[in-house]
């Protein structure tokens, strides 16, 4: 915690194919219909960090694994994949929510992104997607232009805003995941870019 400023020193970072269209795989328990019964009355509220689960991984074989959680309510991926990985690897934060059948939850949330190593000449590109349900309803690639870039150092983040929505047909509880997607490497001495997120607000109807 407490990593809201970064200079240029840290450890080395790893990659994914540079300019190579990809998607981030969704990575969830098989979910196609919500994991228990329950009465919904309000809007789920997962903005605490303390209602997600640990930082854990959903597939591959990542290799330098750092996380972090950013006061007050933000989750920072800039890990990397395994040297040797011959698939995409994926990261997750989880959580539940409790849905009613018919209602739409719109999910609002800011993020950005920076270069790994700080040096776009070093580092490749890395995802994110926020998956309910099993359904991804959002993703963004690094240096697409849909996250705003930070520089580092002092600067200010220029957080983007973001919304998505999902629409329940059944009531119960379901999984709400951050995935980050790292992919293979064509050389290990390259980075993937770091993104940061924060926890959605949601409001329902």
């Amino acid at each position: 915690m407490g990593r809201s400023v970064r200079g240029p020193s840290r450890i080395s970072r790893r990659t994914l194919v540079k300019g190579a269209a990809w998607s981030v795989p969704v990575i969830a328990a098989a979910v196609s219909a919500p994991l228990a019964a329950a009465s919904v009355a309000a809007c789920p509220d997962i903005t605490s960090p303390a209602v997600w689960g640990p930082f854990e991984v959903a597939s591959g074989t990542p290799g330098g694994r750092q996380e972090d959680i950013l006061a007050p309510n933000f989750f920072e991926f800039w890990s990397e994949n395994g040297d040797t990985a011959t698939t995409v690897a994926v990261i997750r934060k989880r959580t539940t929510i409790a849905v009613q059948a018919g209602k739409t939850y719109t999910f609002t949330f800011r993020a950005d992104m920076n270069y790994g190593k700080w040096d776009i000449t070093q580092a490749v590109p890395s995802a994110i997607a926020l998956v309910v349900g099993g359904a991804q309803v959002w993703q963004a690639q690094s240096r697409t232009g849909v996250l705003p870039v930070w520089p580092g150092g002092s600067a200010p983040h220029n957080y983007g805003t973001y919304t998505a929505t999902f629409t329940a047909t059944t009531t119960g509880t379901i999984p709400v995941d951050i995935n980050f997607a790292m992919g293979t490497k064509p050389n290990p001495a390259l980075a993937n870019d770091d993104i940061r997120i924060s926890t959605p607000v949601i409001t329902c109807f």
